[in-house]
């Protein structure tokens, strides 16, 4: 299942920890201090009185955010006969498509636990991987979530339903827009900005936004190119130029939100809800499109380590089924399966004073 590891992206940039096998719990917290802050004239850096003792004023808050664990994974069955007069291995078919599968799911399960609305099913049906009461950037309501196009309101829903009333070309990405989030990424106000990743903040979009971007005169006169892409060698073999602080990626599978022509038919897209135009001929014009600018510890990938409940979701381990029993005693089928036991989370904790390490900057597209 080699494959596996060269399709996933969004979820190598995720803190990874794992939880300790037969430790009783299926969970996992992840911690965070308060930012750094400005003294004043009786906490923090400030003057102090020759001969008098400093008093112990200042305070160091952690907060935490919570991650319940869930398994994961898939089996195929394959016939004796099938076996017998194989043309095309298929076994080894069979696993490698598995993999592109699992690599599929571990970056859906992340893009969800970053953008979706909690406990909600994406319009095609497939199940909530985020369950209720998890906090996503779904109506978080702040300027970390962004949309092209439209004045922030502080009201995210609304400034969505802006965004998909005003044309695609009007919502698409430019420079100024990506400026704006990586502005804020940096801190505004005299605060502390989000932690870079390898001294760069990292920008993952998708192939639709990044062909707008490609026929931007002003993108391409000033974006530095990668040339170790391709190399295999670190997180970098996937970018494509570096511009503004950002490396840029393109993201094989976006968190894509259309309220026309969803799978589910109507009135089952829209805002936090995975919903991809689904006609036979999509119509670009009609979705949304999450791209994500992240910093350090943006969202968690925890895992349980150990093998039984399931392996690492990053190169899951294939368990083979070939020997006869009581519910096949003539050995007619063989079946392969894959498990894994981890979950994502937005890294945003309860600290008062802490922030998303992130900015979910949704766009339109141009592509037609």
């Amino acid at each position: 299942m080699e494959a596996l590891l060269f399709n996933l992206k969004l979820s190598l940039y995720g803190e990874s920890k794992e939880v300790p096998a037969n430790s009783g719990v299926a969970s996992i917290r992840f911690f965070r201090p308060r930012r750094a802050k400005k003294g004043t004239a009786t906490t923090g850096p400030r003057a102090l009185t020759q001969g008098t003792p400093i008093t112990q004023a200042t305070t160091v808050p952690i907060g935490y955010v919570d991650c319940i664990l869930k398994q994961r994974g898939d089996s195929i069955s394959i016939s004796d006969i099938v076996r017998a007069v194989d043309l095309f291995n298929t076994g080894e078919v069979y696993s490698k498509v598995m993999g592109y599968d699992a690599a599929l799911d571990a970056d859906f399960v992340c893009s969800r636990a970053i953008c979706a609305q909690p406990g909600v099913a994406d319009s095609d049906g497939s199940p909530a991987t985020v369950p209720v009461g998890q906090t996503t950037m779904y109506n978080s309501n702040t300027s970390f979530e962004r949309f092209a196009g439209v004045v922030n309101t502080g009201n995210s829903a609304n400034d969505f339903a802006t965004m998909m009333g005003n044309s695609a070309k009007q919502g698409k990405l430019d420079r100024a827009i990506a400026i704006g989030a990586v502005t804020r990424l940096k801190g505004i106000n005299g605060l502390p900005g989000v932690p870079t990743i390898n001294g760069k903040y990292i920008g993952l979009v998708a192939h639709e936004v990044l062909a707008d971007m490609r026929q931007d005169s002003v993108w391409q006169g000033t974006a530095i190119y990668n040339n170790a892409k391709g190399s295999g060698i670190d997180l970098t073999r996937w970018v494509e130029f570096d511009l503004d602080g950002v490396s840029y990626v393109e993201n094989s599978s976006p968190f894509i939100e259309s309220t026309v022509n969803p799978p589910g038919g109507a009135g089952t897209g829209g805002y936090g809800i995975y919903s991809p135009d689904a006609t036979a001929n999509p119509v670009i014009a009609n979705n949304s499109y999450a791209n994500l600018y992240l910093g350090k510890s943006a969202f968690g990938v925890p895992k349980l380590s150990g093998m039984r409940a399931g392996s690492d979701p990053f190169a899951p381990s294939l368990i083979v089924l070939d020997k006869p029993d009581k519910a096949d005693p003539a050995n007619q089928e063989t079946v392969y399966s894959w498990k894994a036991f981890y979950q994502a989370i937005l890294l945003w904790t309860n600290e008062a004073t802490d922030t998303p390490h992130l900015v979910v900057q949704r766009t339109r597209s141009a592509f037609a």
